[in-house]
């Protein structure tokens, strides 16, 4: 299956984080319990495109698109369904 980034998904797209480009990024979304391995959910966009907000299990967290194009996400099959 082909990767991509959190950037380029589509509301509503359930994808699996794979990888964080950047460390400082990956020590802040670590404490939202945001790692690689954690499947989230794009809710919605803000008005203007930027920040993203996603689910992720019973939270929300807001992503800015800059960042989103430093996280490498996958496809879930299993929650896609």
């Amino acid at each position: 299956m082909a990767y991509s980034t959190l950037d380029q998904i589509k509301k509503g797209e359930v994808v699996r984080i794979e990888q964080i480009q950047s460390e400082d990024l990956a020590t802040q979304l670590q404490h939202l319990g945001c790692v690689p391995g954690v499947s989230i959910k794009l809710e919605r966009k803000a008005p203007l495109g930027d920040p993203l907000i996603f689910r992720l299990d019973q939270s929300f967290i807001s992503v800015r698109l800059n960042d989103a194009k430093n996280i490498q996400v996958q496809l879930n099959p299993k929650a896609a369904k």
